[in-house]
């Protein structure tokens, strides 16, 4: 008898709880507003996690769309770096010199694959341009608009 109790118990349990997530669905489809109230420990504690993460590198990738070590090497990267800026005002730029060249690296891909679409859309500016692998910087993931790909389904 106990036993039939128990799970007669468990099974309300459960369907009052699918019921209340059903209800929830329904409201926020209505236009309603769900309030969701956690502890100030919670988010003190994802606040604090973030905080101490700030800098953290991760692997990842880039696009390398410039790479010399000629007479004008300088001064071309400086202007790669700034025409680039310029239309890509959302992707991060990263000149520097490094064993007698100049590079320019372009992006913090968290996949080959997001650095892949974004090298197909630049692939006519900047043909010489390669993928490599990275210590990246955290950031927020940006929508292809973002990245200046106008229409993903012709890449």
């Amino acid at each position: 008898m106990m036993k039939k109790v128990t799970v007669l118990l468990f099974v309300f349990l459960v369907a009052s709880g699918a019921w209340a997530q059903e209800d929830i669905f329904r409201t926020v489809q209505s236009g309603g507003h769900v309030v969701i109230r956690q502890s100030y420990e919670i988010e003190n504690a994802v606040l604090g996690h973030i905080a101490r993460n700030r800098y953290k590198k991760n692997k990842g990738y880039r696009i390398r769309i410039f790479f010399d070590n000629g007479q004008t090497a300088r001064q071309v990267s400086s202007a790669i770096e700034q025409a680039f800026s310029e239309s890509y005002p959302a992707i991060p730029v990263y000149r520097e010199f490094d064993d007698l060249y100049y590079k320019v690296a372009v992006g913090d891909f968290r996949t080959k694959t997001d650095a892949m679409w974004f090298l197909e859309s630049i692939r006519t500016k900047y043909p010489s341009a390669f993928i490599f692998s990275d210590n990246i910087n955290f950031q927020r993931t940006l929508q292809p608009e973002e990245l200046g790909i106008k229409n993903i389904d012709n890449l």
